[in-house]
């Protein structure tokens, strides 16, 4: 499944949260993220009403 932006639209990198990230680490971390549907969420973004802890409606899974 396709993952979030490696940037959201704050300029924040979903990697390590730096504003305007350029590092090469980050940028080849966040190719090799695989990503699934949030349980919590369903993929939402929100639960119960409140934001739910995962990235735009996914999370990482495990490699």
């Amino acid at each position: 499944m396709a993952g979030p932006p490696r940037v959201n639209c704050a300029g924040r990198c979903v990697v390590c949260g730096e504003r305007d990230c350029q590092t090469q680490a980050c940028v080849d971390y966040h190719a090799v993220c695989l990503w699934a549907v949030c349980d919590v969420c369903d993929g939402a973004g929100w639960a119960n009403g409140w934001p739910c802890v995962c990235t735009s409606g996914v999370v990482e899974v495990g490699r």
